[in-house]
């Protein structure tokens, strides 16, 4: 009985492993812009993050640059775009989206 009940946990945990563990390698990031935000850099009112974390709900803005021009600014951050074919809730971005600049 003690086998079985040692067997059964083990079971039990493989999947909860693969479940916290597993996620981050299955989402893919894409290069992304925005251009023609107000203030410079220094003195805008988000950071490029906070700036793509608000205009795209899931996007996990990571590797921001921020440029300087004139009166405005340009934001360029690697945003998440999709997911492994087995994930239920994919985002289908063009062909040109996908960059190994970003993986």
């Amino acid at each position: 009985m003690k086998l079985g009940s040692i067997l059964l946990l083990v079971v039990a945990l493989i999947p909860l492993f693969d479940l916290s563990y597993g996620q981050e390698s299955n989402i893919k990031y894409c290069p992304k812009v925005l251009t023609g935000l107000s203030g410079d850099c220094l003195h805008a009112q988000r950071d490029c993050n906070a700036e793509f974390n608000a205009r795209f709900k899931g996007a996990e803005a990571r590797r921001c640059r921020c440029d300087t021009t004139v009166n405005t600014h340009t934001c360029s951050c690697c945003i998440v775009c999709g997911k492994m074919e087995h994930e239920k809730n994919k985002l289908f971005l063009g062909q040109d989206d996908y960059s190994t600049e970003c993986l």
